[in-house]
């Protein structure tokens, strides 16, 4: 995820530098964070 941001998605909006390094972090840890949400508390609520 932070490649996919840092090499694709970031120059897109015009992110350069430290923006573009933060960026990439935040976006990488977003993306796991929602990931383990939905594979982990949504899938025991429904058990």
């Amino acid at each position: 995820m932070y490649f996919l941001f840092r090499y694709l998605i970031g120059p897109q909006f015009g992110c350069t530098d430290w923006v573009l390094t933060i960026g990439s972090y935040g976006f990488a840890i977003l993306v796991a964070t929602a990931y383990l949400y939905k594979a982990i508390f949504i899938k025991s609520q429904q058990e």
